[in-house]
């Protein structure tokens, strides 16, 4: 039970800011709001992954803030409303975002978003445009990564279909290079994109 572990943590440690582990901490509502409801007389600071459609769920924002909420990782994944339908990330919906984030800034919890590039529906243009959104939203913290197609993702199997797999040592593939082959641009072109991106924000 999350609670009782914390309550071991602290009085172990003294700990006072906690990391909840769960891949998609709002993907089962109820459980989350039991979560954050028991962790509220605790009086500690957490912080947790969630997905970006989090920002339109006022009533789980509030309940956030009052359990000590100080920070959401967000799966943004990308500007891009075809590469979203490429991932089957359906609860992204880039015409929310803005207002999605606002809503979280609102109540004074912090944000980090992930951004993968590499994606089908990118181009050279992508990464200008990314960081151009994200200065609008004010995004204060993001993580970016080059698509890195790991043995188990869907989207290796359609790479090896189409023989734009580069390489199989696992070494490289680390997010930070590309193992394959994109489809609007050369390897270079979004190694260089990636890293102006990087640079820019």
């Amino acid at each position: 039970e999350v609670e009782e572990e914390i309550r071991t943590i602290r009085r172990t440690t003294g700990r006072r800011a906690f990391y909840l582990v769960d891949d998609i901490f709002n993907a089962d509502r109820k459980h989350a709001f039991e979560v954050m409801e028991r962790i509220l007389p605790l009086k500690i600071v957490w912080s947790c992954l969630c997905t970006a459609n989090i920002g339109s769920d006022l009533e789980f924002l509030d309940l956030m803030r009052k359990s000590g909420c100080s920070h959401i990782n967000i799966g943004m994944e990308t500007i891009n409303a075809e590469n979203l339908k490429l991932i089957n990330k359906k609860q992204n919906h880039t015409d929310r975002y803005g207002k999605q984030f606002a809503e979280i800034r609102k109540r004074g919890i912090e944000y980090s978003l992930n951004v993968i590039f590499g994606l089908d529906g990118d181009t050279k243009d992508t990464f200008n445009a990314t960081l151009a959104l994200l200065k609008e939203y004010k995004a204060p913290m993001a993580f970016a990564f080059i698509l890195a197609p790991r043995v188990g993702l869907e989207i290796r199997k359609q790479l090896q279909d189409q023989n734009r797999i580069l390489t199989d040592d696992w070494t490289r593939y680390t997010s930070y290079e590309c193992v394959f082959q994109p489809k609007n641009m050369t390897p270079l072109e979004l190694e260089d994109g990636f890293w102006r991106f990087q640079r820019e924000f």
